[in-house]
Order: C-alpha cells, then sequence, then structure tokens
C-alpha cells in the first residue's frame, strides 16, 4: 500500500471519532468564504470524496497525475482496506420544493423532486441550465432554505439543520481557495477550524501526496494550473472527512484535456475515500464516466433516474432521448416513418443516428419494413468523422455519421448518390415540441 494511503486511512479512522455527530470544517468555512471572496481576501469551502467498494479491476487501475505541462504521470493506484473506509450517507430527498420569487413572478426551480442516493456511491445531477440541479445541491448543502419537502442523511432529518451542522465538503467551480494562504495552509485549513487532535503536517503531507501535489505545499494558487488548484480543493475537503461531497461544476473552467484526467483522478479518490458524492454537471460524458447513478433534470423535475447505461439505451421520455446524444427529428407523416410503420398519435418522430441501417444497394426491406430510399444532399468533414445529410423524396433530411476510416471504405458517399435506409420501429418516439422544452417555469 502507498505510504500516503495508509496514512490517510489511519487519519480517517481518527477523524471520524473525534468530530462531532455533524460537523465539518468544509460547512463551517462557507459563509465565511462567502464573506472573504466579497472583501477580496479570496476564500471558499473545500471538498471532500467517495464511493463505492473497489472491484479487483479497479483496485489494479492507476490514478493519472497532471503535470503543470499537461502531462500524465503513472501512478500505482490507491489501496485502502474496506475498515478502514470512511462511511458514506445515505441522501434521501422527498418531495422537495424551492421557489424563488422575482420581479417575473414566481420561479418554481424544483417541483416535487424524490431522489435516494445510496451510501459511498456517486450521483450526478445532469439537465440543462436553469433546470433545478444545481437548486438541489445547494438545498442538500443547507445554502438555501426548502419551500416544501424533507431532507433526510440516514435516519436524521436534515433539513432544517445549520449548513456547518451537516458534514458536507463542497467544491466549486471557481475552486474557492484561500489565495493568501499557501497550498498546504489551504489544506490544513478544515483541521484548525475543526480543532482535530491529529499530527496537522504529516496529515498534510500525505494529503498532497495522494492528491499528487507533493513539493508544492509552500507555493501559492495563483502560481499553480487550473487543475492543480483544483486538486488543492480536493485535499482540503479529504482534511476534514465529511461524510457527504457536493461538487458544482468543478471542472468547468478547465479545458477538455484537462478535465478528463482530473475525472479519473477524482473517481479514484472518491472510491478509495467511501464517502458518498454528488456532482452537478451540464457535461453528458463528464456524468456518465463518473457516475453510478445519473439523474436528469428538466424545468424543476426529474425525468428519469438510473444507471449511465439505462439512461443511454432506455430514455424514459422525450425530453432525456433529446438531451442525451444524438437524434433525427423528422414528422410523423413522413415517407420514412410510413415504410418504417411506426405507428403514434405524436406529430414528430425522433431517433439516434446510429439506428439507421444504409444500404448502398437497392433493398426492397428489412424485416417485413419497407426500406426508404434517398440521396446523399452534403458531406461534413469533422476530424475523426464525416456527417452526412440524407435527404428523402419527400424533402425531410436526416443526418447520419461515420468514422473516417468507414467513410474512407465501404461507408464513403458521395454527394448527389441514391441510398437506402431503415430504422427499426422500436428506436423510434413519438413526441410533441412541449415535450423537449427546456425553459424555466415561471
Amino acid at each position: 500500500m502507498p505510504r500516503s494511503a495508509e496514512h490517510i486511512c489511519e487519519f480517517a479512522g481518527g477523524l471520524s471519532e473525534s468530530a462531532g455527530p455533524l460537523q465539518t470544517a468544509d460547512a463551517q468555512a462557507a459563509a465565511a468564504d462567502e464573506r472573504a471572496s466579497a472583501n477580496g481576501n479570496g476564500a471558499g469551502p473545500a471538498s471532500a470524496v467517495a464511493e463505492r467498494p473497489r472491484t479487483p479491476a479497479e483496485e489494479r487501475q492507476g490514478f493519472p497525475s497532471i503535470s503543470g505541462s499537461g502531462g500524465v504521470d503513472e501512478y500505482e493506484g490507491i489501496q485502502m482496506q474496506a475498515s478502514q473506509r470512511t462511511s458514506g450517507l445515505l441522501v434521501r430527498v422527498r418531495n422537495m420544493v424551492k421557489h424563488f420569487n422575482t420581479s417575473k413572478g414566481v420561479f418554481k426551480a424544483v417541483q416535487g423532486v424524490d431522489v435516494d442516493i445510496e451510501p459511498s456511491s456517486i450521483c450526478a445531477l445532469l439537465g440543462p441550465s436553469g433546470s433545478g440541479k444545481t437548486t438541489l445541491l445547494r438545498l442538500i448543502a443547507g445554502l438555501e432554505g426548502v419551500t416544501d419537502g424533507r431532507i433526510y442523511f440516514d435516519d436524521l432529518d436534515a433539513t432544517d439543520l445549520a449548513v456547518q451542522d451537516r458534514q458536507v465538503g463542497m467544491v466549486f467551480q471557481s475552486y474557492a481557495l484561500f489565495n493568501h494562504k499557501t497550498v498546504a495552509e489551504n489544506v490544513m485549513f478544515g483541521l484548525e477550524v475543526r480543532k482535530l487532535d491529529v499530527d496537522r503536517r504529516k496529515r498534510v503531507e500525505d494529503l498532497l501526496e495522494l492528491v499528487q501535489l507533493t513539493g508544492l505545499g509552500d507555493r501559492y494558487p495563483r502560481q499553480l494550473s487550473g487543475g492543480q488548484r483544483q486538486r488543492v480543493a480536493l485535499a482540503r475537503a479529504l482534511a476534514s472527512n465529511p461524510k457527504l461531497l457536493l461538487l458544482d461544476e468543478p471542472f468547468g473552467a478547465l479545458d477538455a484535456v484537462v478535465r478528463k484526467q482530473l475525472r479519473a483522478g477524482l473517481k479514484e479518490i472518491v472510491q478509495t475515500v467511501g464517502v458518498t458524492t454528488i456532482i452537478v454537471t451540464h457535461d453528458q460524458e463528464e456524468a456518465f464516466d463518473l457516475a453510478d447513478k445519473v439523474v436528469i433534470f428538466n424545468r424543476g423535475f426529474i425525468e428519469q433516474i438510473g444507471s449511465p447505461t439505462e439512461i443511454i439505451r432506455r430514455p424514459a421520455t422525450p425530453f432525456v432521448m433529446k438531451f442525451v446524444g444524438d437524434t433525427n427529428d423528422v414528422p410523423a407523416a413522413s415517407l420514412l416513418v410510413r415504410r418504417s410503420r411506426f405507428l403514434t398519435s405524436k406529430s414528430r418522430v425522433m431517433f439516434r443516428p446510429s439506428d439507421i441501417q444504409l444500404f448502398t444497394e437497392f433493398v426492397e426491406s428489412v424485416d417485413g419494413h419497407l426500406v426508404t430510399g434517398a440521396t446523399v444532399s452534403e458531406r461534413a468533414n469533422l476530424g475523426w468523422t464525416v456527417r452526412y445529410t440524407l435527404r428523402f423524396d419527400d424533402d425531410v433530411e436526416v443526418e447520419y455519421s461515420v468514422t473516417r476510416e468507414q467513410a474512407d471504405g465501404r461507408l464513403g458517399l458521395d454527394i448527389g448518390q441514391r441510398i437506402y435506409l431503415y430504422v427499426k420501429p422500436e428506436a423510434m418516439m413519438g413526441f410533441e415540441p412541449e415535450d423537449i422544452d427546456s425553459a424555466p417555469i415561471l
């Protein structure tokens, strides 16, 4: 076992015993951080992390370290005995309602939401802007008061608990680090606020080693890259040992390459420590990569709850199907829909481009359903993929994408070429335009 992980295990046990029943430095610091930021001092809450027991395959995985130059260093992986892991909270939200009074009327941010988040799991709240996901996160943190409904941490009704009493760690897109403190002082802040009787300097060293920032303890946040600052925030959260970690768009300010590298690191740390984690994001790839459970929000309601695979393969509503992944949208009376024998009372039909079966030679039917002829009208080169626009004889158009390798081979199509398409009825979904509306409700 790497030395840092071993010591962190020992400290985690000590922190759990010495801390009060529901108390974290991160939560205590939240209000003070906001005041300090307003005064120009730079401050903010911290964060913690967690997840389910690791499989043997996960134990063998390495944790990528992001260097300041964007490179990735090899790491053995973090190992921790099950008996030394933090026990995450079971979070239950019941009939949650949150309304805001605005100049235009009452903004219904969250409307009757029910969700369970299992202990030591990662749950992603996913949805468009204004859908209610960040509001729910703030309600769970205690940063907003509820209009109606209850929040439970295990068997404790936490609805009316003050933010400092919720044993919650928080990480925000802005990192919320103290700019006048060094990296080590930022990480140590949680230990100082809680007055924990541990070897603080050793604890900080171990945490910095865990997040691959060894040797950077004397630097200030302004001297670090964005990815490094984000890892300082994670280390500070681990120091306070909360039972619940809340992440609000934690990678939103980073470029795509660094975001991907940090996701791998975050997932490894969360799985190691064992803390229940909720992450708010609008990035679908991020949600599906990190989460055990994904909650899709729209207009204050939950559209679907499920694993990433369930969400992708079995969308429950037209909004989910439209929001998650690419779709083609055609009239229900179009040639393609009628020849595929898909019956719906809705005016529109959607399906995924990946569900198109394409033939370059004439085919009469597939599985008893008629094939529909079309003409290639456009070709767009998009790097590693090529996207074709296909126009049917009724002037309805759909898009069809292939890899560059496929486009250079048998699926290379020419503009003006006649081709034949089939989409199985089971892959189609009828809808009305209002079914996919994501405008906030006032």
